[in-house]
């Protein structure tokens, strides 16, 4: 799913339908490097996402890592679930 908007930036629509369809939890992990790592509320996802983003690829999981969501660079975003 692509999760930038036409000036190459993270969406902020597309980014929370992405998150709430995946992740079911009001703490996510964002992990872009072992420097940009963090925990937050989901509601505070976007702007560290849209920092983070710039870097490199950013991985947001539950704190469970039933559910998983990578979000690249190039502007595209995918959904991973575990098994349960």
């Amino acid at each position: 799913m692509r999760v930038f908007n036409d000036s190459e930036k993270l969406d902020e629509r597309k980014f929370s339908k992405l998150l709430n369809e995946t992740i079911q939890s009001d703490i996510v992990l964002i992990y872009q490097s072992s420097i940009n790592v963090t925990e937050v509320k989901a509601s505070e996802a976007f702007e560290i996402v849209a920092q983070f983003v710039k870097h490199g690829v950013v991985k947001i999981a539950d704190v469970r890592f039933t559910s998983q969501i990578e979000i690249d660079p190039l502007g595209v975003g995918a959904a991973y679930r575990t098994n349960k």
